[in-house]
């Protein structure tokens, strides 16, 4: 759910973009940044989120993908922050001139930070889980293709 509210603020940094002011701009290059962050993460944040949902028979292949797409998730919101970080600086420089464009832009730059801190305390959580039934549970190391599960669950034994 997350995800999709940085693909919204995505869009709303675009019609920012298209509709600010020249005299007051933090620059395009800047306004670029935050536009592909927000679409990119949103992208990382929805796979490692459905590769986290995983379903029987648990194997360890697919935890082993959920673990991997997490950890680049966290490095994801982790390069966010850093940019996001720059981005205030740039605000702030150009916060002493009340203009709506300065304003709205503040604003959205603190609800994306703030996303972006909510996943990254999420992913970090969960590869924890992860990594802990990685030492807890035995998984089936077998495919987990659905031919094969319907295969094995009809087998008659004599």
């Amino acid at each position: 759910m997350i995800a999709l509210y940085l693909f919204a603020f995505g869009v709303l940094w675009i019609f920012m973009h298209s509709l600010e002011e020249p005299s007051t701009s933090v620059g395009s290059t800047l306004m670029m940044i935050l536009i592909c962050y927000s679409f990119v993460s949103a992208l990382f944040f929805i796979t490692s989120g459905s590769s986290s949902v995983i379903q029987r028979p648990y194997t360890l292949c697919k935890v082993i993908t959920a673990i991997v797409m997490n950890v680049l998730s966290i490095c994801v919101a982790t390069f966010g922050l850093i940019m996001l970080a720059i981005e205030f600086v740039a605000f702030e420089h150009h916060s002493d001139e009340y203009s709506w464009s300065n304003l709205s832009g503040m604003l959205l730059l603190h609800f994306t930070l703030l996303s972006t801190i909510v996943e990254l305390m999420l992913t970090i959580i969960l590869v924890g889980w992860f990594k802990s039934s990685l030492k807890q549970e035995d998984y089936n190391q077998e495919s987990s293709s659905p031919s094969e599960i319907s295969l094995s669950e009809t087998s008659i034994t004599p």
